[in-house]
């Protein structure tokens, strides 16, 4: 009999891959929605059941789902790069991650049946903006918003495992994805002849392609010795300029003078503190679990995403 997995924010960019891997893997899903429909236009295939899901949802009813579900995957929260971050925006990712873990957690609490896994997204943001330093699952956290969401959203996530469930919180980097994300806005500028590296080019990009963030999410429900936290990143981060020389020669575009980092703040405000900073981070414990990475080096993975 298939197992099933219950994903929250199955939509985004991490679950319209994750949830067509599943099911090839023969796992069911029920997926938590606020829009049936749009989930439905976005992911055709038989074997996910579509459950209405949004703050008024009672815990009870989440619960029900829980008690026949053999893992939970949360993915839910506004996309931090989705607008520039005023205090209203802000407000808004922190209350989107925090609240829809907590409610999964209480609705964990509350089932007869316990998962075998709660799974929960979260960001490499954590360790905060540290220059060159080489940071791994053991470094210590930042202090800025970024880090204080992802601190809190992982103490939350980690609550389940006083029911005895395993618990992974999954810190990813910036993920290459062809169609969403930041790859297509970063692609423009170079296909228009006009791209270039960020600030002075030195800070870290802790970068992953999206087949081995999928990969990683399945490793992680198949380890039953992977617990939490679990760095999403490819072994070997670059610098922006590295990154923008790498992008320039996968589209044979070239790679032209820095954008001003006045300029990015504009444009971005307070996240603009990511791309002029940035982390190099690694991750270990992956690698301590002999995870075999598809992209290893940023060339090859641009390559694949333009030649997509």
């Amino acid at each position: 009999m298939p197992k099933t997995v219950l994903i929250a924010g199955g939509t985004g960019q991490i679950g319209s891959h994750l949830i067509p891997k599943l099911l090839s893997n023969d796992y069911s899903v029920k997926l938590l929605t606020r829009d049936v429909q749009k989930a439905k236009n976005l992911l055709r295939g038989t074997g996910i059941d579509f459950i209405q899901w949004n703050d008024n949802s009672s815990i009870d009813e989440l619960s029900n789902h829980i008690n026949v579900s053999d893992y939970v995957i949360n993915l839910a929260g506004a996309n931090v790069a989705g607008k520039r971050w005023s205090n209203k925006f802000k407000q808004l990712l922190y209350d989107s991650r925090i609240n829809s873990t907590r409610k999964l957690v209480d609705a964990i609490r509350m089932s007869g049946k316990k998962p075998e896994a709660f799974i929960c997204a979260s960001g490499v943001g954590i360790y905060g903006f540290r220059s060159d330093t080489e940071l791994n699952e053991e470094s210590t956290y930042g202090k800025d918003f970024l880090a204080k969401l992802c601190i809190d959203w992982e103490a939350e996530a980690k609550k389940a495992e006083e029911f005895g469930v395993r618990v992974v919180n999954m810190r990813t980097g910036f993920v290459l994805d062809k169609n969403e994300g930041a790859f297509p806005k970063l692609s423009l500028p170079f296909k228009l002849f006009v791209g270039g590296y960020m600030g002075n080019g030195k800070q870290y990009i802790s970068w992953i392609h999206i087949n081995d963030v999928i990969e990683l999410y399945m490793f992680a429900l198949d380890d039953y010795f992977i617990s939490e936290p679990l760095n999403l990143t490819a072994p070997n981060p670059v610098t922006n300029k590295q990154f923008c020389k790498a992008m320039g020669k996968a589209l044979h575009r070239p790679c032209w003078a820095p954008i001003p980092g006045f300029a990015l703040k504009i444009i971005s405000g307070e996240l603009s503190e990511s791309l002029l900073h940035g982390q190099r981070v690694i991750p270990q414990k992956a690698l301590d679990h002999h995870f075999k990475f598809e992209f290893t080096e940023i060339d090859t993975a641009l390559k694949d995403l333009v030649k997509k």
